[in-house]
């Protein structure tokens, strides 16, 4: 469980930092 658990995170990381860089590139 604890591997599922911690790739989820990575893949939530991964997505928040992707859409940061995505907004602060509009601006």
């Amino acid at each position: 469980p604890q591997t599922t658990i911690g790739t989820a995170i990575i893949l939530c990381h991964r997505f928040f930092v992707h859409r940061s860089h995505a907004c602060h590139d509009r601006f």
